[in-house]
């Protein structure tokens, strides 16, 4: 078939997840993975972090994150996060959406809710692992500020170690023009 590509518009609706949206989340991850993400919705509906979606007309999620509006415990290194950072978390774009523009409609909406909660610095982690989503941070604007060793529990009795590159960014109110156009702050 010649021609030329045909473009196909969906439109998408970003809100809070909430509990109930748990059930259709099984494509990022383990039921481990589910049972954080249910605590950090909890966590959501005190303040503490906000956790959004990417929605199709049908209602299913494509596309979530979170932004934490308190460091993290933890040890003290260059680069960490400090009480003034958010933190950008728990990513994850639907294997059938990535390379869309959905991880950056999404982060750049994270951002959006650090700046409304009086936050100007965002740090991200990416495993040493992941250059692509490292690629897509730099191109965002996050910078390399240090590295870590990270883990989390995979099961009740296993937990995983990596090192992560830890990146941050300043962030500015976009004008107007830019965020009608879609783009993210800074």
């Amino acid at each position: 078939m010649s021609g030329p590509t045909p473009i196909l518009t969906v439109e998408l609706t970003v809100g809070d997840l909430t509990l109930d949206d748990l059930t259709g989340l099984v494509w990022s991850g383990s039921a481990h993975h589910l049972g954080n993400l249910a605590e950090q919705i909890v966590r959501a509906e005190t303040g503490e972090c906000r956790m959004l979606g990417l929605a199709l007309p049908t209602g299913l999620l494509i596309a979530i994150g979170g932004v934490d509006f308190r460091a993290r415990p933890g040890p003290s290194i260059a680069g960490a996060a400090t009480q003034t950072d958010a933190m950008v978390w728990l990513l994850s774009v639907h294997d059938a959406w990535r390379s869309l523009g959905l991880g950056t409609m999404l982060i750049g909406r994270l951002e959006l809710a650090a700046l409304d909660h009086g936050l100007d610095r965002v740090v991200i982690e990416v495993e040493h692992d992941n250059p692509r989503a490292a690629t897509l941070y730099r191109r965002l604007g996050y910078r390399v500020v240090g590295s870590r060793l990270d883990s989390w529990r995979t099961r009740p009795d296993q937990h995983y170690l990596t090192v992560v590159t830890v990146m941050a960014k300043t962030l500015s109110r976009p004008t107007a023009t830019s965020r009608c156009a879609g783009g993210a702050p800074g």
